[in-house]
């Protein structure tokens, strides 16, 4: 179910110079557009622009917290044919914890886990 743009947040530490996040809507001006993912909405052919802001540390809502083992993230639906057509969803779900953040020596993003068994699986099947 979709929330309101108005969503409240909270931005603990705002660098200087920077307008601090407040509401949901303050999030799809500051996504690049490599944020994005075209994907379809399963109905049909039709497609949006979706992006996802996971939320905790410095941002989170600012009425609310998950519960212990969640995290809060932001999904947002983007019009391909009117970007100003955005659509927010506020999702509860277990958190990833320390799997997704990366770990300060090694260089580059961290991979998705199931990508990395998969691949693991086909190797040992060659």
């Amino acid at each position: 179910m979709a929330t309101s743009a108005a969503l409240p947040l909270a931005q603990i530490r705002v660098l200087p110079g920077a307008a601090a996040i407040t509401r949901a809507d303050g999030l799809s001006s500051r996504l690049a557009d490599g944020d994005w993912q075209r994907r379809s909405c399963g109905k049909g052919q039709r497609f949006c622009d979706w992006a996802f802001v996971r939320l905790g540390g410095n941002l989170h809502v600012s009425d609310e917290r998950p519960a212990d083992g969640f995290a809060h993230t932001v999904l947002l639906r983007r019009s391909i044919t009117d970007p100003d057509d955005v659509t927010y969803f506020l999702a509860h779900a277990p958190d990833p914890g320390p799997a997704a953040t990366p770990h300060p020596h090694r260089r580059g993003p961290v991979k998705d886990r199931g990508e990395q068994r998969a691949r693991q699986r086909s190797h040992r099947h060659r």
